[in-house]
Formats: C-alpha cells, sequence, structure tokens
C-alpha cells in the first residue's frame, strides 16, 4: 500500500509504504523513465 512522499531526488519520488504480507513500514522509489540517457538507466538498475 502506497502512503505519503517522503522525499524525492533526480529520478524520482519516495513514498512510505506498508507490506501488506508481514505489517512492515518500507520505502518505496517510484522511477519516472521518461527523458533519462540508457546509460542512467543501467545504473539506476543495479
Amino acid at each position: 500500500m502506497l502512503g505519503d512522499e517522503i522525499g524525492k531526488g533526480a529520478y524520482g519520488r519516495v513514498y512510505k509504504g506498508l507490506d501488506l504480507e508481514n505489517g512492515d513500514f518500507v520505502a518505496i522509489k517510484q522511477v519516472s523513465l521518461e527523458n533519462i540517457a540508457q546509460e542512467d538507466l543501467n545504473i539506476i538498475m543495479v
């Protein structure tokens, strides 16, 4: 479950999330893939 935005950076935004399987809070990074060079995309995927 996606919650409030807790941060943002060069490649996207970070949200507070809830793992519905075990009830743990997690950080979820949402990355926009538009206008990202392939080299940068490879770095993000690592």
